[in-house]
């Protein structure tokens, strides 16, 4: 593991703007082969703007994609970003707010560290973002109030989150879900993912479900439903076609299955 990141020339303590203790960057992730491990001494909230694939946070994994929200806290292990399949990947493009909490006189405890997307955390993300940005009159008290309410509203959402199983994952599976992450859409055979991982299909479904605790075929099913979410919750599309775009062939299933993940219909969750 790794304790400083290649972002921390950008991240170091002195480099906030003057007497305010906040730091704001746009960041474009490449290419890169293997998980980048490290820690800030700052509380880390994150954006992604485009692109999709893994977050390893606090030895779990998070799912991501366009409108993910993550919130890092201080000295909290975790991955700069993805672990991706290959040079053909599309980068990731974030946008990051890094703020010294105490500093701030706020508390660093209230929430843990974690990702999820919900709408009213991206705009007040983009809100404190903005003024930043702009640094317009009184920016510094308006950005301490949006902050707060953030952290309250990620606090209300954090008993929510079902993320993955709290286990350290081998490099092997880390390399399937990102694959998962790129093809959701389409069918997926777990003889696939064996095969990308040069596992047999039964030892891979082993090793998968002891790291994750579901099975291969569970956790896309995850996925599919995390997407239909968040398609439903940003988009105007007809349903039929959120559930065409997500690799479901029929509405039926669809339908049922997200019902069973969320209790209530996709009409009735829009």
């Amino acid at each position: 593991m790794q304790s400083r990141s290649s972002l921390d020339w950008l991240l170091d303590e002195k480099r906030f703007a003057g007497d305010f203790p906040t730091n704001h960057i746009q960041y474009t992730q490449h290419y890169r082969q293997d998980a980048e491990l490290h820690y800030h001494q700052c509380l880390e909230i994150g954006r992604c703007v485009e692109g999709s694939g893994v977050q390893f946070i606090d030895n779990e994994i998070y799912p991501f994609s366009s409108n993910t929200i993550s919130v890092i806290q201080k000295e909290c292990i975790h991955d700069s970003h993805i672990v991706m399949a290959s040079l053909s990947e599309p980068p990731s493009r974030w946008k990051y707010i890094f703020v010294d909490l105490e500093k701030l006189n706020i508390a660093s405890n209230q929430i843990g560290s974690f990702n999820t997307y919900d709408v009213e955390l991206t705009r007040l993300f983009e809100m404190m973002f903005n003024e930043l940005e702009d640094k317009q009159g009184g920016y510094q008290e308006l950005f301490g109030y949006l902050l707060q309410a953030f952290l309250l509203k990620a606090k209300r959402l954090e008993p929510t989150l079902r993320p993955l199983r709290h286990n350290p994952i081998a490099g092997q599976i880390a390399s399937a879900i990102n694959y998962i992450a790129q093809t959701y859409h389409t069918d997926i055979a777990v003889e696939q993912l064996a095969r990308a991982c040069n596992l047999s299909t039964s030892y891979f479904r082993k090793v998968f479900r002891e790291n994750l605790g579901i099975s291969p075929q569970q956790y896309i099913i995850r996925v599919r439903m995390s997407m239909a979410e968040h398609l439903l919750c940003t988009t105007e599309k007809k349903i039929l076609t959120i559930s065409e775009e997500v690799g479901f062939k029929t509405l039926s299933s669809f339908n049922r299955l997200f019902k069973k993940a969320y209790g209530i219909s996709p009409r009735s969750f829009r």
